[in-house]
């Protein structure tokens, strides 16, 4: 078996996270209405069957979302990196001198309660409910092993019985990892396929309910943003990016959220003149447009990094390796995911245009 550092960072979580949560009869990451939010309809105006489903599919996705991968997944693969830093692939010697041990982490049993919450609601979705229930078994397993293996490292055991039980939780450790890997695949693939099509469906909703306004240009810039992170952390097995592929995404992110910007200078007084106005909207744009030009400026950076790759990072087609990828000065992958997700946090904690 083998301990293959697998770059998954908590972007990829956080971009499926706006598909998650729901305000009113609206509904991408962790709190209130965002990227795949459902639409609200206006005073009057009913709410019609694909509104009500799209709605029940934010609700149940948000359960996987929230309490399972954005929870478990960053601190498994992050335990699973410090440990495979130092513990060789093909398992323990005995004769280590650099033991960094691995950190712990908690979290399974809300992942637990919430995959069988979820299978109960509404839509049906049996692909969804069986990837959810093996993630589930997963997270409880890596966990276990996880934490064993911390409290063996951390209490230096390992002097005392010369690895001995330390070579007895490798094989269990790779094992209970590999399998959350598969896991965690197969749910955000499922995850995926839903949550991609639903903030697509939602984004025609806008426009055709009330143009391209703020709303319509703040979920494109949400939605493109999604496609950037996945582009830049494939977060896969093979885990490589092509920097000519990656440049065109970051060009289409900046060209959304520079039509944004336009439209909000031209704009600004209908987030406080309106209607249906919302007391700090105009500060919360603020504070997405920062945000959002931080994730950009990052993400030129980051793709200063893939352009200046070594040789022994790329491959004969020049898709970068980011397992090979040294740390670049300007910021490599980590960077890169972080300010996404600030981005996403940011965007949740200040909606507009109410």
């Amino acid at each position: 078996m083998t301990m293959t550092p697998i770059v998954r960072s908590l972007v990829l979580l956080s971009a499926l996270a706006l598909a998650s949560s729901t305000a009113g009869c609206k509904k991408f990451k962790k709190t209130t209405a965002d990227a795949a939010a459902p639409i609200a309809a206006d005073e009057g105006d009913p709410e019609t069957d694909d509104d009500k489903s799209d709605e029940e599919l934010s609700k149940k996705v948000g359960e996987y979302i929230r309490n399972c991968m954005n929870t478990m997944s960053a601190p498994i693969y992050h335990s699973r990196r410090v440990y495979a830093s130092w513990a060789p692939k093909a398992g323990l010697t005995g004769r280590e001198t650099k033991v960094y041990g691995i950190p712990k982490v908690s979290g399974s049993s809300k992942c637990r309660a919430a995959a069988t919450k979820a299978a109960k609601m509404k839509p049906d979705d049996k692909p969804m409910e069986e990837a959810g229930e093996n993630y589930a078994k997963a997270v409880v397993a890596a966990e276990a092993v996880i934490n064993e293996a911390a409290s063996y490292y951390d209490q230096h055991t390992y002097k005392d019985d010369k690895f001995a039980k330390g070579k007895e939780i490798h094989t269990r450790l790779v094992a209970a990892l590999e399998e959350f890997h598969k896991a965690d695949n197969a749910i955000h693939k499922e995850i995926s396929e839903e949550t991609k099509p639903l903030a697509q469906r939602q984004l025609v909703r806008i426009e055709k309910e009330e143009g391209k306004k703020f709303r319509w240009h703040r979920r494109n810039v949400l939605n493109i943003a999604l496609e950037l992170v996945e582009v830049g952390d494939p977060g896969d097995e093979e885990d490589e990016v092509l920097p000519a592929t990656y440049d065109a995404s970051v060009d289409t992110f900046e060209k959304a959220l520079t039509a944004l910007r336009d439209y909000g200078s031209l704009h600004r007084a209908d987030l406080t003149n309106t209607k249906k106005a919302r007391i700090g909207a105009s500060f919360a744009y603020d504070n997405f447009m920062r945000s959002a030009d931080a994730y950009l400026k990052e993400s030129h950076d980051y793709g200063r990094c893939l352009h200046g790759a070594p040789a022994t990072a790329k491959s004969k087609e020049g898709k970068v390796d980011l397992d090979k990828l040294p740390r670049c000065p300007d910021g490599g992958t980590h960077e890169f995911g972080q300010k996404y997700d600030e981005f996403i946090v940011t965007s949740n904690a200040n909606s507009f245009p109410w």
